[in-house]
């Protein structure tokens, strides 16, 4: 799957151009981000099971996010064993303009199909996202 393949570099270098101006992070980053973002509050073994990696490799993602103003990690109470995560406010702001800035990159590509083969790509993205979901 070729295509698959081409259009996920596109995708990367298009987040590349995004976040370059926006404290310089990785698309790993901007994942991790985007999951605390959207839990408010998550454990480091859900941040984990999320992103798909191994909790050492999170411990030192999360390590990069928190020396860099965007998460901050909380203690549920005397359990040091129990650490969750949840967005500083320039985290929030600076990943909603961020994601903002992706979709309106994202919508500009569409906006140049016709409306015959834009409708046909949203077909088939709902399609892809409900087998996505099911499986």
């Amino acid at each position: 799957m070729k295509l698959i393949g081409d259009i996920h570099r596109g995708m990367r270098r298009s987040h590349a151009a995004i976040h370059c101006d926006l404290n310089d992070i990785t698309l790993l980053q901007f994942h991790a981000i985007g999951i605390v973002y959207d839990y408010k509050r998550v454990s480091m073994g859900e941040l984990s099971e999320e992103i798909g990696i191994a909790k050492a490799s999170v411990t030192a993602l999360v390590r990069r996010l928190v020396s860099s103003g965007w998460i901050l990690r909380e203690m549920q109470g005397d359990d040091r064993r129990m650490v969750y995560l949840r967005l500083t406010p320039h985290g929030c702001t600076s990943f909603r303009k961020l994601r903002n800035r992706k979709a309106r990159t994202f919508e500009s590509v569409i906006d140049g199909l016709g409306s015959k083969d834009k409708k046909q790509l949203l077909s088939i993205l709902r399609e892809l996202k409900n087998q996505l979901q099911n499986s």
